[in-house]
This record gives structure tokens, sequence and C-alpha cells, in this order.
């Protein structure tokens, strides 16, 4: 590959037509280890996921743009799994079982039945809004999110938003990672849900390498991508381990008494000891994500059950997604010491809207009070673009996929910022009030309450305010 082509800077864009999918493996890594979990707890449940654009007041798409996130969509029937790539996660991801390889391999995607794309005329009907939901068994299912996404941005702007090029992606992706590294971050790319396009990630990826190779430092380092197939085409190391779906499902489907006990309990059962066994710290899953109920919730949940405080102190660590990243890390810390866990033993993933000026003032921060540091950026690599001739920001799409029921069960997600939820308005409010989490004017003067157990018995009860 020239110097040029590898830049980007003389590199011209696929057209609209071009597939912006072109591997199974072309999705985030969790997806793979969720679906396992799936099939060994969930095998037939049924759900559906439901897509929001939330830039839709500015950002609306045309009729014949749907048609073509629709014949993209429907195209994905054609991916399967290569023995190449089969053989190269047998290798690379040995918490992934052959019986799960087994059923990868088989694996198609069936769009006609699984998933409905339609256009929402507005104004004078060739303007309007994307209508994107998805149904069926969910270990058939969970594979949609992603891609999907995928294609929703590159078709946006290939068709809809056409002011901005491919020039000076490499270098761009070169000096962040080369900034991060020199500065001894360990970060990850993890921009592949709102990438602007198949070729921008590629170019990036790129970027990334070279920035980090070029980069001296003893503890900064490009870890990997959560990106399997560029993983694989790259020779990364493939990183993730848990989206809030599966705690979302499992309070539906089993209460939500103690759902973040339960929701790690059952992931442990599949990759933890004695059904896996890690080597290495790349292949051990246990990082906890913590915002599906909001953090406090997760904690007070954890540390008021003996089988969740042996989880806390055995798991690697966390990882933070909404609200005050720093308020985040102290109560971490907070939590840590009740328990009588070193927190310099334990990592905060940081990946909640990050930059590179954000990754450095948090790993400033988590070195001054004294717990690890990792970061996962994702749109900030991905989709970080200025327009043709002006020079202002290109802005990205603001797009989401959640799950939205589960046997016709209505799931709701409720992160740090409580004032951003997801699902049903009256299911919001129930989980909010069932967890005593604060509601409409109470936002923003609510107490989380987490419990002292550093003693081992009930212990005093310390107020935390809510980040």
């Amino acid at each position: 590959m020239s110097a040029a082509s590898t830049s980007g800077d003389a590199v011209a864009q696929d057209g609209p037509d071009v597939a912006p999918i072109r591997s199974i493996l072309d999705t985030d890594l969790y997806k793979l280890t969720m679906q396992q979990a799936v099939l060994r707890h969930y095998p037939s449940t049924r759900v559906a996921y439901k897509f929001t654009n939330r830039s839709a007041s500015t950002m609306k798409f045309t009729r014949s743009a749907v048609d073509l996130i629709r014949r993209h969509v429907d195209n994905l029937v054609h991916l399967s799994l290569t023995s190449d790539e089969r053989s190269w996660l047998e290798k690379t991801c040995p918490y992934l079982r052959p019986d799960y390889l087994d059923y990868l391999e088989a694996f198609r995607f069936q769009p006609s039945t699984q998933v409905q794309v339609n256009f929402v005329p507005t104004g004078d009907g060739e303007w309007g809004d994307l209508s994107l939901k998805v149904s069926g068994v969910w270990s058939d299912v969970i594979f949609y999110e992603v891609p999907l996404m995928a294609i929703v941005s590159e078709v946006y702007f290939s068709t809809v938003d056409t002011n901005w090029s491919l020039e000076g992606q490499h270098q761009q992706a070169f000096g962040k990672a080369f900034q991060l590294t020199s500065h001894g971050i360990r970060y990850s790319e993890f921009g592949t849900r709102r990438r602007r396009s198949y070729q921008t990630h590629r170019i990036v990826i790129q970027g990334l390498i070279s920035g980090d190779s070029s980069a001296s430092s003893p503890t900064g380092k490009l870890l990997g991508t959560s990106n399997v197939h560029f993983a694989h085409l790259y020779n990364l190391i493939p990183i993730g381990t848990v989206a809030h779906e599966w705690t979302m499902a499992i309070a539906a489907l089993e209460g939500y008494a103690h759902s973040n006990l339960k929701a790690l309990q059952l992931w442990d059962s599949v990759y933890s000891p004695p059904d896996f066994v890690p080597n290495s710290p790349t292949h051990d899953l246990t990082i906890a994500l913590t915002d599906t109920f909001s953090t406090g919730v997760f904690w007070n949940d954890l540390l008021d059950n003996p089988s969740g405080i042996e989880i806390a102190r055995r798991w690697r660590g966390l990882r933070q997604d909404s609200g005050d990243s720093k308020a985040f890390a102290q109560k971490a810390l907070q939590a840590y010491a009740q328990i009588g866990v070193d927190p310099s033993t334990k990592v905060v993933i940081y990946s909640d809207g990050l930059n590179v000026e954000r990754c450095l003032e948090l790993a400033a921060y988590s070195k001054q009070i004294g717990i690890g540091a990792g970061f996962g950026v994702g749109t900030s690599f991905t989709n970080d673009f200025k327009q043709r001739g002006s020079g202002e920001k290109s802005k990205p799409l603001n797009i989401v996929i959640k799950l939205d029921s589960v046997e016709d069960r209505p799931v709701v997600k409720i992160s740090d910022e409580l004032t951003k939820n997801t699902g049903d308005p009256a299911e919001v409010l129930a989980v909010k009030r069932r967890f005593g989490i604060p509601t409409g004017n109470n936002v923003g003067g609510g107490v989380d309450v987490i419990k002292d157990y550093s003693s081992g018995g009930a212990g005093q009860e310390i107020e935390v305010e809510d980040a």
C-alpha cells in the first residue's frame, strides 16, 4: 500500500453502493461474548430493539437514503464466518468455546423477517426520519445493533451530508495515538458504531497503529480495538466484555431486585472458573458495567450481599460510561476501601465521550486518587471531521439502537446522567421509584446511600452525592 493511500489524502471515497459491512466480524467483541452467554442462559428468549436518532431535529434522511439503508441491511444475509476468521478466533479468543464457534459458523442474518426499515416523511415528503426495528430470538438478533448503526451512519454521510473528505484522517489518528501513548495512556479504539464509514475506520486504525509504534513510553499503549474484524486484519487484540442490554434483559426477565448481581453471576458462570480460566488480562472478561440503573444502585446491590462483595473483590474492574467520571472514580475508590480492596489493584475503563484531552485529564486524576485507568475512545477517533471550505466541525450522527422489550416486557436503562433514560416512560418512572432514584424536579438533588461493609457487618451508612 502506498504512503498516499495509507494516509487517506489521495483515497477516492467509496460510493454509496459499496457495502458498509464486509465481514460478519465487523462488529464489537461484546456482541460475540454476549451472544455466547445468551445461548447458555436464554437460548429461546425473544426480544425487540429500537433505533433512535437523537439528532433528528437537525439531521434528517432522504427517502432514497432510507431505501439504500434497506438494501444494505438486506445484503447482510450474505455474510458468514470464514474458515480463516474461525481459526483466528480459536487462537485469539479462548473464551469463545468450540460449540459457540460452530454456532457462529452456521449463523446467518435473516433481515427479511427480523428487521423493519421504514421512511417516515415530514414536510414535502422527500425528507423525513428513519424508523428501524429489530425483533426475534435474542441469540439470532443480538448481532444487528453494531452493523445497523454503521450502515445508517455511512449511508447518511455518503448521500445526505457529503461535505467532507478523508483527507488528513491518517495523520490526525497518528497524532492522537502518538500523544496518548507518549503520555503513558493505555487505550483502545471503540468507534465502530458511530464511524463515518468503513474506509474511515480502516484509515484511522492504520493511523493509530503508526502513531502508537512511533511514540516512546514504558506504559502507554494502544491495547487493541473493540472491532473484531479490524483486530483480525491488523493483528490487534479484540477488546470488550458486556453491554447494558445484558443487565436490562435480566432485570426484565428475573426481576429488578439484585438484578445487577444476578447479571454478574450469570456472566461469571460463563467467563470465570471453573468454566473458563483466563491466562492473561486480555482474556479476563470481568469488567463490570455499572450504569444500567445508575452506579449508586449497582454498588448497593453488590455491597448488600456477600456474593456481591466477593465479585467486587475478584473482578478486574469497572467501566464508566455516563455521568461524572471523577465522581464515579471516587465512588469506586470508596466502595473498594469499604470491602478492604486496594483500589490501585483495580481498573476503571472510561468510555464516555472521550477525546485525547479528556483521557489525559482522567488519567492524571485516577493516578492522583490511586486507582487504575484505561480508556475506550470511540467517535473522537472514527467520526472526527471538518466541513470542506468552512473548516467548521462536521457533526456526527447521534444515534443509538437499544433493547426495547424482552418477551414483550419493556426494558429500561437509567444512566448516571439521571435525566437521560431509555425505555417506556411509565416503566422508567416505576424503576426509578423502585430503586429510590430521583425523578422529575428531584433530579440533581438526590443522594445515593452506600453501606459500609469494611468490617463485614451491616456497618454505618455513608452518603454520596449523585454523579
